[in-house]
């Protein structure tokens, strides 16, 4: 169908409903000579998705039409239970991953037509097999009862208006139409009761006419014998109450939940059970709208359904050009058709190029676009993207664009992976719309975004893999705020799955970002680029409800789909060791075996990714920013049997632990020791020399026990920073804390900056030496005890030879060939 039927049917998709999924028969029998060898998700699967999207218990049939062009000579039947058996297991499978899909019953039997071979018998059954679902009171909750005449006398009074609040339909029902059912039935006779049975003996002799084969097999989750007994060739799944897998979680989703629910809660305690009971049999009938799962629309109905979908086709159209011949406006339809943007002035034309009476104002109809998820809103500038308004010619170039970046040396690929299921239906649009934005001097002189052209799939015939890209430029500032770089970037949406190479329908769905320099700037590096991508993703979706993947260069300039997989936040590399693999197993065994290709590291422009990290005071006063009092503590003789050479293990002191001691009873502190292995430790003590002057520390090698009791409160101090991890990093701080503790014995002026922390961290590599704060102690020390360091440091500066501890430390470790 045109754009317009495509967009708009699933407004006609109410909680529960019965969907006939039909399709030509021919086309699912495969010619070996044909490129298409995936016929099922574009003709039945992506039907099935698009239901499950939006009717939680939806009930299918696959009708298989105009069979009398198939081959007599194909095994038509085995073929069609083929096709059944897919689309049993594409719904278990999206049962199992959605979280808005309550019940799916399926027609494992497909429904054959042809106009050109139609008998008796073959109408009797489709017949039959309709009636059985329709009627069946497990499947609709199908209850016989006379409907009053107010009730539909009520309804044709509402048809003047475009759209009425719930609450006033309750109001009119109660002070006009509410009376007794029995004065006002539709079947007001005496015999009405006769009508009923009639009724009855009628449906069941439909039903009777034809039963379904009992010989096809049926899987039930769980068993539904009343089903069973009725449709013998039926599966019906339910929603599983555990789940193995993540689930997208969208920003704030649970606060939003918990205010739908309240919203609903209110409704319901608001609304009377006669008007609901009123309103949902509309519903069901299509006489109405009554959009219960959206909550800004919940509280009204529209009596005349068509009319909504008229004012959404004022829009929503094929021939949008045909709205701006008689305009000077060839940039907003440019907007519109290269790229699905809706500017204001754009959309006020569409709405008013036909002068259709309508009660919806301009407003009104750009409100329910976006809250029936036909448009997705941006911002600033006041626009709206609606992929629907995009032509299918762009399908081309966005293929030939993604062509262009996957063979260029001076382009990176960023992959992000989710749980195919209805809420993440409507991220690609929602990232669009964010980066279509002012805050990115977007539409501004001297932009910093641009788009060139996009493209989205259209239901119909929509096939596997990319179904939606965006192709534009954007300015990156990587060395300076005065010398921004271009960057170009596609950003394409996917369906797949991960792991299996021959998929028939998708269990995932990917947003895949590439990015690419010119070559002039290639060697600046400009990737960090992607932060921007990313910072968007985490505000749409929970960290944890999707997965990173950085593409492989080198296996996409051979065709192939590698990943690295260890990837942190901004698709930094957590491991600069790894090599790509596959995510589908065994998919690349072969070429491997056969020594076509081997597994790649990393290149220049994937490592460009990693920030550099460095030891900061920040990083060392965030350490004891919530006090050194509330870290939580065990006794040592907990710890002692996990210590491993180069661990900082701090001994908690304060005047209830520690007797004797005046800095103790002034503020709580830690002493701090290196372990070296051996059961010994190295720790900063009391040089005991007079002739070396007052104040003075030195460093010592002792055992552990000596310094730390059983019963000592105590915890693992600063981690070795990540840039220094190495296979032998633990030995290497060992040494070096055991050579500064050789003799002849380093003496050093000991105060509140130069002590046992300091020295610690100085061995780890948690503070550089030439830093001003070695310890993170430092900034919680009394007033007192830093007044009288102060005091004695004013006394020794006249001295000529320098024992500041860094320097001390630093000479020695050149001396031994370690630093």
């Amino acid at each position: 169908g045109h754009t317009e039927y495509a967009s708009c049917s699933t407004l006609f998709m109410q909680e529960k409903g019965i969907f006939l999924i039909c399709f030509e028969g021919s086309k699912v029998f495969v010619d070996p000579l044909s490129i298409n060898v995936n016929p099922y998700f574009p003709t039945i699967g992506t039907f099935l998705d698009l239901v499950c999207e939006h009717c939680p218990n939806p009930i299918f049939a696959l009708v298989a039409m105009k069979m009398d062009k198939c081959s007599s000579e194909e095994n038509i039947d085995d073929i069609l239970q083929s096709v059944a058996s897919k689309a049993e297991d594409h719904l278990i499978s999206i049962a199992e991953r959605s979280t808005f899909v309550n019940q799916v019953f399926l027609l494992k039997e497909v429904v054959k037509s042809s106009s050109h071979l139609a008998s008796k018998d073959d109408l009797d059954k489709i017949c039959s097999t309709i009636c059985k679902m329709c009627t069946h009171e497990s499947l609709l909750d199908i209850k016989i009862r006379t409907i009053p005449n107010s009730w539909k006398k009520m309804l044709e009074g509402l048809k003047i208006h475009q759209k009425i609040p719930v609450s006033n339909v309750q109001q009119v029902y109660e002070t006009i139409y509410k009376r007794s059912e029995s004065d006002s039935s539709v079947i007001h006779s005496h015999e009405w009761k006769e009508g009923i049975t009639l009724w009855k003996k009628v449906t069941q002799a439909v039903m009777d006419i034809h039963d379904l084969s009992p010989d096809t097999e049926t899987i039930e989750v769980p068993p539904l014998s009343s089903v069973k007994d009725v449709l013998p060739a039926s599966l019906l799944i339910k929603k599983r109450e555990k789940r193995q897998s993540l689930k997208f979680a969208e920003k704030n989703s649970q606060q939003q939940a918990t205010n739908e629910t309240t919203i609903q809660e209110k409704q319901k305690e608001v609304i009377s059970k006669d008007i609901q009971t009123i309103l949902s049999l509309f519903v069901s009938t299509g006489d109405i709208f009554w959009f219960r799962n959206i909550p800004s629309l919940s509280t009204i109905i529209i009596p005349e359904p068509m009319k909504l979908i008229a004012a959404m086709r004022k829009v929503i159209r094929h021939d949008v050009q045909v709205a701006f011949r008689d305009t000077n406006f060839a940039t907003d339809l440019k907007d519109m058709m290269e790229r699905g943007f809706v500017s204001k002035r754009g959309f006020e034309i569409l709405v008013n190029f036909q002068n259709e009476d309508s009660e919806l104002s301009n407003q009104e109809i750009w409100d329910f676009l976006i809250q029936l998820h036909l448009a997705t809103p941006i911002a600033d500038p006041p626009s709206l993207y609606i992929p629907a308004l995009i032509p299918d010619v762009n399908k081309a170039y966005i293929k030939e664009t993604l062509r262009e970046f996957r063979e260029s040396n001076n382009s990176l690929g960023f992959f992000y992976s989710f749980l195919r299921c209805p809420e993440v239906s409507g991220l690609f649009n929602k990232m669009l719309s964010k980066l279509a934005s002012k805050e990115f001097f977007y539409k501004m002189k001297n932009p910093g975004i641009c788009f060139r052209k996009s493209y989205s799939e259209k239901i119909e015939n929509r096939s596997l893999g990319v179904v939606g890209g965006l192709h534009g430029s954007l300015k990156w500032s990587a060395d300076g705020i005065n010398s921004p770089e271009i960057l170009h970037f596609l950003v394409l949406e996917m369906d797949c799955d991960n792991y299996d190479k021959n998929f028939e329908f998708a269990r995932h769905k990917g947003i895949m970002i590439y990015l690419r320099t010119d070559q002039k700037t290639a060697d600046k590096n400009p990737f960090k680029g992607i932060t921007l991508f990313d910072n968007i993703m985490q505000d749409l979706a929970e960290e944890g409800s999707f997965e990173r993947f950085l593409v492989c260069t080198d296996c996409t300039h051979n065709g192939l789909e590698n990943y690295f997989l260890n990837v942190g936040a901004g698709f930094e590399p957590q491991d600069e060791m790894e090599m790509c693999t596959s995510l589908k197993t065994g998919s690349n065994l072969s070429e491997m075996e056969g020594g076509l290709i081997s597994p790649h590291e990393l290149n220049s422009k994937q490592l460009s990714l990693i920030t550099s990290v460095t030891p900061s005071t920040l990083v060392l006063r965030v350490f004891l920013q919530d006090g050194i009092q509330n870290i939580e503590k065990k006794p040592f003789q907990e710890i002692r049997s996990s210590l491993q050479a180069g661990d900082q293990v701090w001994i908690y002191r304060d005047a209830k632990t520690t007797s004797c001691n005046p800095v103790a009873s002034l503020m709580p502190y830690a002493h701090v020791v290196v372990y070296v292995g051996g059961g010994e430790v190295v720790h900063v003590a009391k040089d005991m020399q007079c002739c070396n002057g007052f104040l003075l520390g030195t460093i010592c090698r002792v055992p552990m026990d000596s310094v730390i009791k059983d019963n000592d409160q105590v915890f693992l101090g600063h981690k070795i920073p990540e840039f220094s991890h190495s296979v032998n990093i633990r030995n290497k701080i060992a040494q070096k804390a055991i050579a500064c503790a050789d003799e002849p014995h380093l003496v050093f002026d000991y105060d509140h900056r130069s002590n046992c922390e300091a020295f610690a961290n100085l061995m780890t590599g948690a503070a550089p030496p030439a830093d001003t704060v070695l310890g993170a102690q430092e900034g919680q020390i009394h007033c007192y005890i830093a007044g009288i360091c102060h005091l004695v440091n004013c006394l020794k500066v006249y001295r000529f030879r320098r024992r500041n501890l860094a320097y001390v430390v630093q000479q020695r470790l050149k001396e031994r060939e370690l630093q």
